[in-house]
């Protein structure tokens, strides 16, 4: 079974980069995010986070999707499906 949602993109202001923001999945204690370099119709893998990652990619702002579109022109989305695998 698989459960599906939004992940939105958030800049990392500190590292200077755009990172997924991750969803928590109580099931499996732990946090997933989409591969970013993932093709829509090919098959996503799921990265795990390590725990002690989640108030720091939470406390990162979510990028506006005129600052998103102005910083990637060529980039198309504002966020990305990822799903939870349920075993």
């Amino acid at each position: 079974m698989k459960y599906c949602d939004k992940v939105y993109i958030v800049y990392d202001q500190i590292k200077n980069t755009l990172v997924p923001l991750p969803i928590y999945s109580k099931q499996h204690q732990s946090l997933y995010f989409q591969h970013t370099h993932d093709i829509e119709n090919d098959e996503h893998l799921l990265t795990q986070i390590p725990r002690e990652n989640m108030v720091e990619l939470f406390a990162i702002k979510k990028t506006s999707e005129k600052y998103f579109k102005e910083t990637f022109p060529n980039t198309h989305f504002l966020s990305l499906s990822a799903c939870l695998l349920n075993s």
